[in-house]
C-alpha cells in the first residue's frame, strides 16, 4: 500500500486469479489497534472475504447504490468469472457519472454517515450518556 499510495488492494487467489477479498488501511490499524504485530499478520487474517462487486456493463448508479447500502467507497469490478476487472471509487462516480447535485449530496451523506458502534460495541448514545 504504502509502495502505490492505495489505501486498499485487491486479494487474488494465486492459482485462478479471481478475487478473494480487500485489505484496507483500515484493516491494517484495526490489526494495531488489538494490539498485534501487522508485519506478522498474513493477508488472510485481516482481509474482508467476499467484498462488494459489480460488473463492467452495469450502470453506474448501480455502483453508487451498493456503495450506499454498505457505506463503502469503493466497489470492485469483475467480470462473470469473477476476476478482477478494475476498481470504481465513490470518486469516480462523483467525477464521471451525470447525477443531480441532489443525488451527490444525498449519497455522499449516506456514505459517510457514521455507523454508530464503538470498539467496544456500544452505541455512539450509550457512550455520550
Amino acid at each position: 500500500m504504502q509502495q502505490v499510495d492505495a489505501g486498499f488492494l485487491p486479494v487474488l487467489d494465486e492459482l485462478t486469479g479471481k478475487l478473494v477479498g480487500v485489505v484496507t488501511d483500515r484493516d491494517l490499524c484495526m490489526v494495531m489497534a488489538v494490539g498485534r504485530d501487522p508485519v506478522r499478520v498474513q493477508v488472510h487474517d485481516c482481509m474482508t472475504a467476499n467484498p462488494v462487486c459489480c460488473y463492467p456493463d452495469d450502470d453506474v448508479r448501480v455502483a453508487l447504490a451498493l456503495m450506499q447500502s454498505r457505506q463503502i467507497r469503493r466497489v470492485l469490478v469483475v467480470d462473470t468469472g469473477g476476476r478482477l476487472q478494475g476498481v470504481v471509487s465513490i470518486s469516480d462516480v462523483l467525477r464521471c457519472a451525470e447525477l443531480a447535485p441532489k443525488e451527490i449530496c444525498d449519497a455522499l451523506k449516506t456514505i459517510c454517515q457514521p455507523r454508530g458502534i464503538t470498539q467496544l460495541g456500544r452505541s455512539r448514545a450509550a457512550v455520550a450518556s
